[in-house]
């Protein structure tokens, strides 16, 4: 799917900024990712992981980025979002393409993030099945919403201009 500017007031955000991707919390500060607007596809991977108290950031199976969190809470009910902020010095033109989005309820290692970065199926077979909360696939062309796949409602909703490429 391709976005535009996605909401402006989010508790966590991944987000495109001059050709780069970028991490935000409301409950930690920001970390910047690598190239992506480079006409491939990217994987990419944001880690909380809270027995050792750190965000490590991937790109493509590779950390490209960590920092420590000073949040205290990772559960938490901060909306997420994904795309562009057009309030930040992103440009309002940019496009990016967006596709499979997974959230787990555990922290994965190094290894974990580069031996299931490329699955984009995931099915009960995958090693982290039990530990998925939120996936959605990005198969609804023509919607306003991601749906999410496993059944839990929390689709995410398409805000700002965008346009379905398929």
């Amino acid at each position: 799917k391709r976005h535009q500017i996605f909401n402006e007031s989010s508790g966590w955000t991944i987000f495109g900024a001059g050709g780069n991707w970028e991490f935000r919390s409301a409950n930690w500060s920001f970390k910047a990712g690598g190239m992506i607007k480079d006409g491939n596809w990217h994987v990419l991977t944001v880690v909380f992981d809270g027995d050792n108290r750190e965000i490590r950031l991937y790109q493509d199976g590779v950390k490209t980025a960590s920092g420590e969190m000073r949040g205290t809470n990772v559960d938490n009910d901060a909306p997420l979002s994904i795309g562009q902020i057009g309030t930040d010095y992103n440009s309002a033109s940019s496009q990016y393409v967006l596709n499979n989005v997974q959230i787990y309820n555990r922290a994965f290692s190094d290894t974990d993030v580069q031996s299931v970065y490329c699955q984009t199926n995931i099915t009960n077979t995958h090693p982290f099945y039990n530990n998925l909360i939120g996936y959605w696939k990005g198969n609804e062309f023509g919607k306003n919403s991601l749906k999410e796949s496993l059944g839990s409602g929390n689709d995410f909703k398409l805000a700002g201009p965008f346009v379905w490429d398929t």
